[in-house]
């Protein structure tokens, strides 16, 4: 079963059958794709205790922090390839007792876009919300591989992983997407600031946690002083800039640069 997913509902009385479909997990070929109708999510978890829409509301965006870190190139664990999936799901059921339910997996048999599945099983105003992220996730992915295909990025490594037994600091092994030794360590890594901002406060952590290591490799090395970027791309919400400008100021150890700034760094 390559392709697939799994349609995920709220129950909000376990006396009775009713179901309220939220979201959806797809699996594309081991490509994952999770979206929640917020205004469907909102209204389910009014029928709920305090203390469980709290915990349904945590359970998703722990959800959708994996699919991303996945997405991202920051895990190495195939969480939403078979057989590990349906475990993982049931899991998941069993630990919200019968308040979050995920279906049984569906297979995908024709071609479809995830927004598509998305408006289909889930909610029709949801449609342009899925397809803005997908696409949005997409786009400046796409942009920074045509991007360093250029023969000035040539003495680099692309996608490389950096791991936890090179440098001891990392709690996981890590890929960055541009990687280069020479007299000293440069490292590009894309950060998308149109996720959520809790996702973009967790990558931006996690970057730094790399930085400290690979500060420390370089010392025990003998290599120069590194050179560390995170390449972004203006982000559409006014808030989502102002983190921009705030991380510029906070941290000193990395530099956050756009795409069209890449090529004075190298």
């Amino acid at each position: 079963m390559s392709a697939f997913f799994t349609i995920i509902y709220i129950k909000p009385n376990r006396l009775s059958h009713e179901k309220i479909a939220i979201g959806m997990l797809a699996n594309s070929n081991g490509l994952p794709e999770f979206h929640y109708a917020d205004y469907k999510l909102s209204f389910a978890l009014k029928q709920l205790k305090t203390d469980q829409s709290r915990a349904i509301r945590k359970s998703l965006q722990l959800l959708e922090n994996d699919v991303n870190k996945y997405i991202n190139g920051e895990t190495s664990v195939p969480m939403f390839d078979e057989p590990y999936a349906k475990k993982i799901l049931s899991k998941l059921a069993l630990k919200k007792r019968g308040i979050l339910i995920y279906s049984d997996l569906i297979s995908i048999e024709k071609p479809i876009t995830f927004a598509q599945l998305f408006a289909k099983y889930i909610s029709k105003e949801g449609y342009q919300t899925a397809l803005k992220q997908a696409a949005s996730r997409d786009s400046i992915k796409k942009r920074f591989n045509n991007h360093i295909a250029h023969r000035r990025y040539q003495s680099f490594e692309a996608k490389k992983w950096l791991n936890d037994t090179e440098f001891p600091l990392l709690a996981a092994p890590v890929q960055v997407d541009l990687f280069r030794r020479s007299k000293g360590l440069t490292v590009f890594k894309v950060i998308d600031f149109n996720l959520t901002e809790k996702t973009v406060q967790q990558h931006i952590a996690t970057f730094r946690m790399l930085v400290e290591s690979l500060n420390l490799y370089a010392l025990n090395n003998g290599l120069s002083k590194g050179r560390y970027y995170l390449v972004y791309e203006t982000p559409k919400s006014e808030g989502k800039l102002e983190l921009v400008n705030k991380i510029k100021k906070v941290y000193t150890r990395f530099e956050l640069i756009k795409m069209s700034e890449m090529a004075d760094k190298i």
